[in-house]
């Protein structure tokens, strides 16, 4: 019972959900959590479940005292609520929470490797978001994480790398303005052209800001990355950052 309230409240875990069991293996580093939700008459509909693999769907959550806690909610359960971290999409395998970490790290330019080795994630746990980013299914819900401005005082170290490359930080309006077409006619390289394309049509499906912000830093990648043949582009890109 102890490991049952400990999670509920590390989770942040309220009615109509319910932590229902609690797996803790100490060696392996590793905590599993199952949950479900009351029916109408109160009694926990998932007391009467069986704790099946084929009948729970499993999700990656943020790390909890040095251990994996990896959450799973049953089928039959509301998992679509896009306000519980805790829980994720059908079809991806990290939570919203630990999707939502993913995304910030990634639009703050971090690399993939990097962020798998800071989140002891593995590069096929990436993917996923990645591809359902690019498609415009990814909904982290929840309050959205903001990227400091490096122009406004205390930016984060990343932030501190990417001005050191004499480029705008990613948070710099200047990208968006490219993504729409405002740097079109300077642009000569083909392949810059069609990255430009490719990703002005993924952006058309994502709202929030860090998601955006992914798909902007490719572009920031590849000027990072070409700037020596690309010195014409970046001059007009200065004149309207």
């Amino acid at each position: 019972m102890k490991d049952i309230d400990l999670c509920k409240s590390a989770l942040g875990v309220h009615p109509p959900w319910s932590v229902e069991k609690v797996r803790v293996d100490a060696k392996g580093r590793r905590v599993d959590v199952w949950l479900g939700q009351q029916s109408n008459s109160g009694l926990l509909r998932a007391a009467s479940k069986a704790f099946s693999q084929q009948n729970w769907i499993s999700w990656r959550h943020l790390n909890m005292f040095q251990h994996h806690v990896f959450i799973h909610a049953h089928r039959n359960d509301d998992i679509q609520q896009k306000n519980v971290q805790w829980l994720g999409q059908p079809g991806l395998n990290l939570t919203r929470a630990m999707a939502k970490q993913v995304v910030k790290m990634l639009s703050e330019g971090t690399s993939y490797s990097a962020v798998c080795s800071l989140l002891e994630l593995q590069l096929s746990d990436i993917w996923p978001i990645k591809r359902a980013l690019d498609e415009g299914r990814l909904t982290l819900g929840g309050k959205k994480v903001e990227v400091k401005n490096s122009k406004a005082g205390s930016p984060t170290p990343l932030l501190h790398a990417q001005a050191d490359d004499g480029l705008p930080t990613i948070d710099d309006q200047v990208w968006e303005k490219i993504a729409a077409g405002v740097l079109d006619v300077h642009i000569k390289p083909l392949a810059l052209k069609l990255l430009i394309a490719k990703i002005r049509g993924q952006l058309v499906n994502i709202d929030e800001k860090e998601g955006r912000q992914v798909k902007l830093n490719e572009v920031r990648r590849y000027f990072v990355k070409h700037r020596q043949k690309l010195s014409g582009e970046i001059q007009h890109l200065k004149a309207i950052a």
